[in-house]
This record gives C-alpha cells, sequence and structure tokens, in this order.
C-alpha cells in the first residue's frame, strides 16, 4: 500500500494538479493543495450559481411523477404557466423532450439522468412516496388518477404494504424491484 501511495503522491507532485497526498494522523488523506486555499475560500464565499427556485422544484416534482408529460398538463397542475421554467430546466439538462402528445401538437417531457444525479436518485422508484400526501381542490381526482396510472399511488381500496412505509411500489430488496 505504501508503494501505491507513494507513486500517487509522485505522480501528483509537480503536476497542475489541484489535489496532493497528505499524511495526517497515522494515514493517509487526497485534499487539496495548501497553496490553492485561498481559491478554496473564494469559491466557497461565492453563492452558489445553481439554485432552483421554488417553480423550477415544482415544475420538476410534477414531471418526475407524472412523465411524461406535457408543458400545458404541468402549467394545468401548478396554476401557473411553466413554459419559461420547463424552457429553463431542459436548458439545464434536468428535463428532456420525450415525444409528443398521442394525436397532438404538444411536447412531452421527462426527467433526465443528471436529474437523477442531482437528487441522488438510482431512478423513478427512489422519489419519496406520495401515499401519505393530501391532495385536494378541483383537480385532485385527475391528479390522483395520474398519480395511479405512473404507480406512485395504491388503487383506491388497496391497502399499502405496512412495511413499505405506505409506499406500494417494489423497493430494493423485493423480488421485482
Amino acid at each position: 500500500m505504501r508503494g501505491a501511495v507513494d507513486a500517487l503522491r509522485e505522480r501528483l507532485d509537480g503536476t497542475r494538479a489541484g489535489l496532493e497526498v497528505a499524511e495526517i494522523a497515522g494515514g493517509y488523506a487526497l485534499r487539496t493543495r495548501a497553496d490553492l486555499t485561498d481559491v478554496c475560500d473564494r469559491l466557497r464565499e461565492r453563492p452558489p450559481a445553481d439554485v432552483l427556485s421554488p417553480a423550477a422544484l415544482e415544475t420538476l416534482a410534477v414531471a418526475a411523477y407524472l412523465q411524461p408529460v406535457s408543458r400545458p398538463e404541468i402549467s394545468r397542475l401548478r396554476g401557473v404557466s411553466a413554459d419559461a421554467t420547463v424552457a429553463m430546466l431542459v436548458e439545464r439538462g434536468l428535463l428532456e423532450e420525450a415525444g409528443r402528445v398521442p394525436g397532438g401538437q404538444a411536447m412531452l417531457y421527462r426527467t433526465t439522468a443528471a436529474f437523477q444525479e442531482r437528487f441522488g436518485l438510482r431512478d423513478a422508484t427512489d422519489l419519496p412516496p406520495l401515499a401519505d400526501f393530501e391532495l385536494s381542490g378541483d383537480e385532485a381526482d385527475a391528479v390522483r388518477r395520474r398519480l395511479v396510472d405512473a404507480g406512485h399511488l395504491p388503487e383506491p381500496g388497496t391497502p399499502a404494504e405496512p412495511d413499505a412505509g405506505g409506499d406500494p411500489r417494489p423497493g430494493p430488496g423485493d423480488a421485482d424491484g
């Protein structure tokens, strides 16, 4: 092991790499070079450039749970126009086009691998369960039906499995999940 650490240290020394191998507390650490401390401090002081607004998060939530979903449907569910928000999320690589509404002109959207990476999801089954969320309003039944069809809510009258925390979707340890 010592030989591998020494080889890595030699490889990093004298290069423009931002990392160094440091011997710390009887072990080794791969860390930012000490002479780059000022640069790192300046970067930490900068506000995050990629913060998502509440509107963007709402739009992503609708797309994630109902995908593929059209922009007009997102707007209808949110109660405000989603045109600019969807365009921004596509530009940032969090949403992508997924075809067109059958027999219609509206584009369908779905989340991307970048969305899954950003939110730490393996796939759509890692989304938080919606069974415990209460839906209300004029369109609650339509939204509930879409969520049942997408597999995020159980069929009405179907009890959720108690060991799954109310989430009827298969989990990572299930035979078909």
